[in-house]
Formats: C-alpha cells, structure tokens, sequence
C-alpha cells in the first residue's frame, strides 16, 4: 500500500495484529461483535491504541497516547476530562507544547483496562503533550494541536525542525505542483499547490461505477509535521494498493521529480525502542521504471516527520 503527500504515500501488517479482533456474543447466542483494531486499508484504530496500552510490555515499546481524533473539541476555554493511554508507569500532561501550562502527573495503577484519568483540566490554549515516564526517565510523548483556542506558550517549538522542503529550486519552473489528496493550498514561499482531483489521480474506485472517485484511498491527520510548517499539506493524503497512480500530460524531455512522504499511522506515540520498521512498504514508479523500490517511510524518517526524494525521469509519448 502507499500513500502520497504533495506530489506523498502504506504495507502489511503483521497477520497477528491485523487479523486480532473482540468477538462479543450477544445474549441468547444471537449473533457476535467485530471490532477491528486496523482498519482493512491498515489504519491503527483507538482499540489498537488501547490494546498496545494494556498488553505491549513498555520495556520494549514504550509509548504514550492521548486520544486526538478531533481536534475542534473545544470552542472555547474550558474545563475538561482527559484520558491518556499508555502503558508506562507515570503521564505527565501540559497545555503547551513545551512544559509551561501544567495539568498535572497521574500515576498507573497497574490494573489492565484502566488508563490515566486528568480530571477537570483547565484547558485554555492549542496544544495538549503527554509526557510518559517508566523508571522515573521520559520515554514517550504525544500531543495535539486544537482549534479555536489560543495560541500555546511554546508552540513555536513545534516549527524548530522546519527545514523548507517544499521551496522550489529557483533555476526550475515548476510546471505541476499537486496537494495529493487536498485541496488547492498555497505554502508557506507562496507557492500553489492544486487540488487533487480526477484530472491527476486514478485509484481502484473508479473501476466501480457510483462510488466516490476517492473512496479509501484519501484521508487527512491534523497532527504537527516535522521539517515542515506546511502541516495542511503533509496532513492531507492518498494511499492505495496497486492501482494509485497520477498522469500529467508533458512535452518529451527531462524533468526533474519533486515526491514528498509522510509516515502519518505507524509510530503514533512511540517512544525510545518503538519499532515501526516494515510495517509500510511500497515501490514507486514513474514511466515504467522503478524509483523508489521497498520504500519503508517509517525506517527513513520517523513518525509525521516529512520526507522528500528527488528525481531526473525522461519523459516520452507527451506523459
């Protein structure tokens, strides 16, 4: 499977996690529950999340998670009730994205099934950071960036490792620039990315008359995206097997291929001793020549880190 941002793109999954679900017999035997911790095109779901954080030993894999889905939860200041999942001995959780801002440090209670409970949090600015701890050393952390909140004390941390991957070459005139599985976006240099649409992209969907052109194959995360300040345009994606594939019409030559990555599943608060390496990996090809063989995003770059690869590819028959 792969998935693309920004000109960007996912593999399989362990059998004994994605095969793994709860099976609930309902009263009288009348039937059962399926509740997936992945999703069929490999998306970790919250049980994934709750599962690690229950049975995955934090010697080995230590992580923190605090459930992020949506981050227009709050119109306003507020107080609030936060759950964080982890399977590390102590949470300490702040309104910033550095450590000004402090909600408080919650202890595990070593019962299965249970997690770190902060209870009417004053929440006023747009970040949340869980830090976790095992043996009294930070191991793991996890944070969302909120709507309609005001801006956190440190959050221009979030922006230290920007390394301006998307400013095109000044001796380059950029004849295609794609937002893959987004909207028209305009960068942090100015620069128009255009919308994502049938005119570029071609996935599985569109062998099926009536379905959505885009059905599971485009999705969007809101987390904060290292080396970029362009998060919109990492966070938006296309993933597929097979059959993803985009086309531009062009004059023969020599172009140069600008591809951009991010790894926006796997690694999701993971700490020191995660290991996502192989989860994820795919070919990319351009004109019947491969470019990119078993590329595995995770084992390049991390977590929501963004990856660029660069490329000179020969155009021939006007694509």
């Amino acid at each position: 499977m792969a998935s693309f941002n920004g000109c960007s793109a996912a593999t399989t999954i362990p059998d004994a996690v994605n095969r793994r679900s709860l099976q609930i017999n309902e009263p009288g035997g009348g039937g059962q529950l399926q509740k997936r911790l992945i999703t069929p095109w490999e998306e970790p779901l919250d049980a994934y999340y709750m599962y690690r954080s229950n049975y995955v030993p934090a010697d080995t894999d230590p992580h923190g998670l605090y459930n992020y889905t949506w981050p227009d939860r709050f119109e306003s200041p507020c107080r609030a009730n936060i759950q964080v999942y982890s399977n590390c001995d102590s949470v300490q959780l702040y309104n910033d994205a550095g450590n000004r801002a402090y909600l408080g440090t919650k202890v595990h209670q070593k019962v299965k099934g249970t997690h770190f409970a902060f209870e009417n949090c004053l929440v006023q600015y747009n970040v949340l950071r869980a830090v976790a701890y095992r043996s009294g050393k930070a191991v793991a952390e996890d944070l969302i960036v909120l709507n309609n909140l005001e801006k956190a004390p440190s959050f221009d941390l979030l922006y230290k490792k920007d390394k301006s991957l998307t400013k095109g070459k000044s001796s380059y005139n950029y004849i295609y620039r794609v937002n893959c599985g987004g909207d028209d976006y305009i960068d942090s240099f100015g620069q128009l990315w255009a919308k994502d649409d049938t005119s570029f992209s071609r996935s599985w969907a569109q062998d099926f008359a009536g379905l959505n052109p885009y059905q599971a194959s485009q999705r969007v995360t809101n987390d904060p995206i290292r080396g970029s300040r362009d998060w919109p345009l990492f966070g938006h994606f296309r993933y597929g097997r097979h059959k993803l594939a985009y086309r531009f019409p062009l004059p023969d030559g020599k172009y140069r291929l600008e591809l951009y990555f991010i790894e926006p599943w796997h690694g999701t608060g993971s700490g020191k001793g995660g290991d996502c390496a192989g989860l994820r990996l795919f070919d990319v090809s351009a004109n019947g020549k491969i470019l990119l063989n078993d590329l595995d995003i995770w084992a390049e770059s991390g977590h929501d880190v963004a990856l660029k690869k660069t490329f000179r590819v020969k155009v021939q028959g006007g694509f």
